[in-house]
């Protein structure tokens, strides 16, 4: 049986055509997400593929940052990219095809490159986003 740790909540509406204002933690973050994709110059946020893999860099830097953490050092900073394409399946429907992320921490110390060592063995599997993503969701869709 599966525990719940937490339950979360993240609401997401309309403003127009198809730009949406999500929000968190009953309101104290928003966030825009813009599919419109015509006029760069007013593009008011990332569409939903950019923004999922930026949930996946969030959670795999911080996963890799804890690990090094839980050693106690620290590195002095890290910075993460994610390349992904998109394709379209045998139905003619546009997914992302594979997600390829590189991170690139600052090493300061040989502590540190051997902890990196170790880290790279389990940290993805901390990550909650790469996991879901890994494993597939249980997703279940209802209109009210």
């Amino acid at each position: 049986m599966v525990e719940i740790k937490e339950s979360v909540e993240v609401n997401l509406e309309r403003v127009e055509a198809m730009i949406f204002k999500g929000t968190f933690d009953n309101g104290e973050y928003e966030v825009y997400i813009d599919k419109t994709r015509e006029d760069p110059s007013k593009i008011l946020g990332p569409t939903p593929s950019r923004m999922l893999a930026c949930a996946l860099l969030g959670c795999l830097t911080s996963s890799l940052l804890a690990c090094v953490q839980k050693a106690g050092l620290e590195m002095n900073g890290i910075t993460s990219k994610a390349n992904f394409d998109l394709v379209k399946d045998d139905r003619g429907f546009v997914r992302i095809g594979k997600i390829h992320v590189s991170m690139k921490p600052s090493i300061n110390s040989p502590d540190i490159e051997k902890r990196l060592l170790v880290c790279k063995k389990y940290f993805e599997k901390q990550c909650t986003v790469t996991s879901a993503l890994k494993d597939g969701i249980d997703i279940k869709v209802d209109f009210n």
